[in-house]
């Protein structure tokens, strides 16, 4: 739910491009209504464009941006719009990629073992095509793999390789 001070300013928003709209109108010779009834159903129609709710108390806090960009818009302020829409953008494929590459940081790990936890979990699908659940999955995964103890390491000595230097035979 949007508290009582987000919904007070996006009614004054809302409010304030109303009287813009109204402004636009009487400037073409139009007699718009600015009853309060009239405000109140452009309110309702402008945030339905905006989320596709009924009105402000539908709406929740991850609606308040769009809603602001919504009268932003209608006001004129395309940049300020702009800026409330990306703000309010949560794209959590993007928040788990950069999560999975984090702890692929940790391990010291490359993203193409990423890449073959993906394929090896859903079939040969590419990292680039997963969705959200698949990449939470995989992070998980990640995490997991990183609570495992890991085999100590064989102390293996180097074989020299090169051939023997022949000493010369006494005749």
């Amino acid at each position: 739910m949007l508290s009582k001070l987000q919904k007070s300013t996006l009614a004054r928003e809302f409010d304030c491009a109303f009287n813009r709209a109204a402004a636009l109108a009487r400037g073409r010779g139009e007699q718009p209504d600015t009853s309060t009834a009239a405000r109140t159903q452009y309110r309702h129609e402008q945030v339905a464009i905006a989320t596709g709710k009924v009105g402000l108390r539908c709406c929740d806090n991850s609606d308040y941006s769009d809603c602001m960009a919504r009268a932003k818009h209608l006001l004129g302020e395309d940049g300020q719009a702009m800026n409330h829409l990306i703000h309010g953008q949560s794209n959590r494929s993007r928040q788990f990629e950069f999560l999975i590459q984090k702890e692929l940081d940790r391990l010291g790990l490359p993203l193409s073992y990423a890449a073959g936890i993906c394929r090896r979990m859903f079939h040969g699908l590419n990292l680039l095509e997963a969705s959200q659940d698949q990449l939470f999955k995989i992070l998980c995964a990640l995490r997991y793999q990183k609570r495992q103890p890991r085999p100590p390491e064989k102390n293996i000595t180097p074989v020299d390789f090169t051939p023997p230097v022949p000493t010369p035979q006494p005749a």
